[in-house]
This record gives structure tokens, sequence and C-alpha cells, in this order.
């Protein structure tokens, strides 16, 4: 799996220790949390605020689920990177909702998506 550089912020440590511990912000609640990898090479998918892979990084986990972007990466991600056999969904609005583009390698500029993904679900499984 290729290894991405891993930047956090305070406020994404704060974000992902209340999702792993069960809260969850009030605009979230009615989704399933799904805990955010611990670093981004154990992540299957990992978010960047920055083109290339630079910037803030929130790594996820393959459990197939919605799940809205927390503060801090909402309508901020840029580019993304993605383990080998996994697909990436981003959703422009919240609950999965809206406009979307989904891929299956590493994206190091989302072009008209950059700024504007709210939602994603990642899981395994292979274009086709």
């Amino acid at each position: 799996m290729k290894e991405y550089p891993v930047r956090r912020s305070i406020a994404v440590g704060v974000v992902a220790a209340a999702i792993v511990a069960g809260a969850a912000p009030a605009a979230h609640a009615a989704l399933p949390q799904v805990r955010p990898a611990v670093a981004a090479d154990e992540a299957a998918a990992t978010f960047y605020t920055g083109r290339a892979y630079a910037g803030p990084a929130l790594g996820l986990e393959a459990q197939g689920e919605c799940v809205n972007l927390p503060a801090g990466f909402n309508d901020r991600i840029a580019s993304v990177g993605v383990a080998s056999g996994v697909a990436v969904e981003v959703f422009e609005d919240a609950g999965c909702a809206g406009s979307s583009l989904e891929f299956f390698e590493d994206i190091d500029n989302l072009g008209s998506f950059t700024g504007k993904v709210s939602s994603v679900r990642v899981r395994y499984g292979t274009g086709g």
C-alpha cells in the first residue's frame, strides 16, 4: 500500500476522539459512527484538505456506511488516498446525497469537487 504523509491538527484529534468514544456532533447523530483509522497507513481511504495529499488528514476504514465529514473536513477535501481494493464515493451533501463521484484509486486533485465534499462512503470493491 502506498504511504501518504500524515498531518494532524488538535481539532482533528478532538473530533476523532469524540467519534471513537461514541459521541457525535448533533448534525451527525443519525448516521452510524465509523471509527477513523489511527494512522493513514492503516486507513482504507485517507482524505486530505490540500491537493496532492497535503494538509490535515482524516483516515477511514472501509465500513460501507455513509459518513458525514466532521468539522474541519466538511467542504474542505481536495485529495484522497485510496488503498488497493477499496472504492470511495464522495458526495456534495450530508447523508450521502446530492452529486457524487466514485473512484477506485488515489485522486491527487478532486477538481470540481474540491472543497465541496460533505459526506463519503468507503467500501471494499473494485470498479467494473
